[in-house]
This record gives structure tokens, sequence and C-alpha cells, in this order.
């Protein structure tokens, strides 16, 4: 823990802007980071507890192999939603604060998430023989391919809406949408679906998708007075396009483990180990979420107020510390006892891996307070390359590591964590050298 604290502490002194003559951070805004990254840890939290209800719900209902075989389905849904934004979430959080017609840049950003989502929701069906014959039979038939692609629209929407909220400081409406309300609709028809096995976890938490894209909706027109209409008008985008193309470049990198390692677990572990490893996972991943939404707060106040970068960034640091270990410490120690809330046979074979993957959370911290700053400082080449070593060394090790079973999956994504970190902290390093050098220039 102390070398984390002072390698965290090395690299915002490096990266350390001046506060220049007239006083410089004096008047930073640490007071907005921490109540919206507040809102942000609310919304995670409420997220967490109804996925805690949701599958501790399907694992009781449904067999463990339903579960694996839906896990790898909701997996993919969820990268599918991210690629549809092609970065626009990112581009929404830095540019949203000071545009002059917001309510056609978050029209055009909406629109472009759900078309493409429909593209590749189709489009992922009609490779899921290829991609997962396991799961391919789950998946069949006109009906079945368009909910698929419906789900993979509202997923794909409700992160866009979540943008906008952070980028118009409106983040107390994230816990609203994303737990609340998605939680609950999610709920609701898991008990009336189990006799149709994975396809009824798939369709219950498009369900809670569906809801959470519509309610975002009606909260962005009807509180944030932005009207959100569909639209093939583009131009309004015109200034995002840079960014958003190394952003949408660097998430796919960085979401393709998450689709890849569960992949992994259920083609050379079977769907038994891939239900373990993905309950495992999702309760690693919620803690991940944590510096995840300081992060994100972190972003749209550097947005709004980037002469504040040092101290912002430092702020953040330390409150992913305070929250992020103790939640480590917590999860890792009553590992067992969480996944027993799942059944007997989650807390016999996936305990170990949990405890591993509760301790990568660590590096993952480290890795997406710095991929952040990158993403702030608009150093893409280095981010990209970051989220590209992630890929390397999780898919690598992993198919390296499964004859040590669920661990040497969790262990493939540690190591991931680690690299990719590294290259983060080497950029920012880097970028603060050749800050430095051309304020020291001749001008």
């Amino acid at each position: 823990m102390s070398s984390q604290t002072a390698g965290t502490g090395a690299v915002v002194t490096a990266i350390e802007e001046g506060r220049g003559a007239a006083g410089g951070d004096n008047g930073a805004p640490p007071s907005r980071l921490l109540r919206n990254a507040l809102w942000l840890v609310g919304s995670t939290a409420a997220t967490a507890l109804f996925g805690l209800a949701f599958w501790s719900l399907a694992a009781r209902l449904y067999p463990v192999a339903d579960i694996g075989n839906a896990t790898s389905l909701i997996s993919a849904v969820s990268l599918l939603a991210y690629l549809s934004l092609f970065g626009l979430n990112g581009s929404l959080v830095k540019f949203l604060p000071g545009a002059d017609r917001p309510a056609d840049q978050v029209s055009a950003a909406v629109s472009i998430a759900g078309l493409a989502g429909l593209v590749l929701g189709f489009s992922y069906v009609l490779l899921l023989p290829i991609i997962a014959p396991r799961t391919s039979h789950d998946v069949h038939g006109p009906l079945l391919s368009v909910l698929f692609a419906v789900i993979v629209v509202a997923a794909a929407v409700n992160l866009a809406t979540d943008s906008v909220f952070i980028a118009r400081r409106a983040a107390h409406w994230n816990p609203v949408v994303d737990g609340l309300v998605q939680g609950g609709a999610k709920l609701l028809p898991l008990v009336a679906l189990v006799a149709a096995g994975a396809v009824g976890i798939l369709v219950s938490f498009g369900m809670g998708c569906i809801a959470a894209a519509v309610t975002s909706l009606w909260l962005i027109r009807r509180f944030l007075r932005l009207r959100v209409r569909p639209t093939t008008n583009l131009r309004a985008l015109h200034g995002y396009l840079t960014f958003s193309a190394a952003g949408y470049v660097s998430s796919l990198l960085n979401l393709a483990p998450l689709l890849i390692l569960p992949l992994v677990a259920l083609d050379r572990l079977g769907s038994l180990s891939a239900g373990y490893y993905y309950i495992a996972f999702q309760m690693a991943n919620m803690l991940g979420a944590i510096p995840f939404a300081v992060c994100e707060s972190l972003f749209a106040e550097l947005s709004h107020t980037p002469e504040h970068f040092s101290r912002l960034a430092r702020r953040s640091a330390i409150t992913i510390v305070a929250a992020t270990v103790p939640a480590v410490v917590l999860v890792g120690a009553g590992a067992h006892l969480v996944l027993s809330v799942f059944g007997s046979s989650y807390a016999a074979h996936a305990t170990g891996t949990l405890q591993l993957l509760s301790l990568g959370v660590l590096p993952l911290a480290l890795n997406t307070w710095t991929s952040f700053l990158l993403k702030a400082r608009r150093q893409m080449d280095w981010l990209i390359a970051s989220n590209a070593f992630y890929l390397l060394t999780a898919a690598g090790l992993a198919l390296s590591l499964t004859r040590f079973g669920l661990n040497g999956i969790a262990a493939a994504w540690i190591a991931a964590n680690v690299i990719s970190a590294s290259v983060a902290v080497a950029g920012l390093l880097r970028g603060h050298k050749v800050h430095r050098s051309t304020k020291g220039g001749t001008p």
C-alpha cells in the first residue's frame, strides 16, 4: 500500500503544472469534484446492490450452465454498447460544457450510438456461431435477433446519456437511472422467465437497459432543458471527431478483454467455470467502479476548469485511495461470504478467484486514474499504447494460464492492469518533461 501511495504522489508531482504568479489553484473547486464523485459512487453502489440482487436471484433460479452462457451474451452487450459510442462519451464530457448548441450535439451523439448499436447488435448475432458457438443456440431466429439488437441500442443510448449528466454537472441523476430504474426493471421479469434459460436472464437484463434509456432521455428533456431528437445532421460533432476517434480506438482496446476473458473461460474451462468466473469478476468489477466514478468526476471538472489540473488530480488520487483500499480489504476478507449469497457452489469454486481479483483492483485503480489524466491532457497516443498493452497482456496470458484454472485468468487480468498503468505513468512523465521543456524554452 505504501509503495502505491508513493507512486501516486510521484506521478502527481511529475504532472504538476505550477500555480502561476496570481496564486494559481487557490480557486480550484475540489468540493465540486468530491460532490459529483460522491453521486457517481452512489450510482455505482446502487448499481452494485441491484446487480448483487439480480445475480443472486438468477443464481438460485437458473442452472450454473445458463448463468455461464448468459454472462457471455451480457458481456457482449456491454462491449457492443461501448463500441457504439465511437468515443463520443468522452467527447461529450470534454466539450459539452463549452458548447453553443448542446441539444444538437447531444442529439447527434445519441443518434449515432443508437444506429451503431443496431448495426453491431445484428452483426454480432450473425457472427455468434463463429465467435461463441456454445451460446449461439440461445439466440437464434429473427425475434431473438431483433431483441438482442434492441438491448444493445438501449445500453448504448444509456451510456451516452450518462455522459451528458456528468458533463452538465447533473450526476445526481445517475444513481436514479442506473440504480433504481435499471436495477428495478431488470429484477421484475427474472422470475417469470426461468423457463427461457439463458435467454430469460438476457431479456431481464435488457428490460433494465430499455427502462434506463427511456428515463434518461425524459430527464434530459425535462430537467436539463435539452431537446434530444433523432437526427442525421452530424455537423454539430465536427469538433469532436479527432478526439472521439482516438478515444474510440482506446475503448476498443480497453473493452475487448471484457469479452475475451469470459469467452476464454467458457471455451477452455466450460460453462460452469465461466459462470463462476463471471460472478467473481462482477463482484471485483463493482470495486473497480469506485475509482472509475471518481475519475469521471475528475475528467468533467478538468473540462470545466483545466487550469486546476494538478490540484484536482491530487485530490482525486487521495479520494481513490481512501475509498478503494478499505473496500478491497473488506471484499477480499469476506469473499466466501459474498459468494455464498449466490449459492454454495460459487463459494466453493470461486472464493480464491474473487480474492485475487479484489487485490487486482489496486493496479486497476492506478490504471484508471492515469488513463483519465492522459485523456485530460490529450495525450491520446500514450492512452492508445497503454490500452494496446492491456489487451495484448490480458489475452496472451489468459490463453497461456488456463492450466491454472480461474486463478490463471484472474492473474492475466491483474498483470494486464499493471503493465497498462506502467505505460500510462511513462506517458505522463514524458508529457511533463515536454511541458517543462516547452515552458523553459525560448519564446
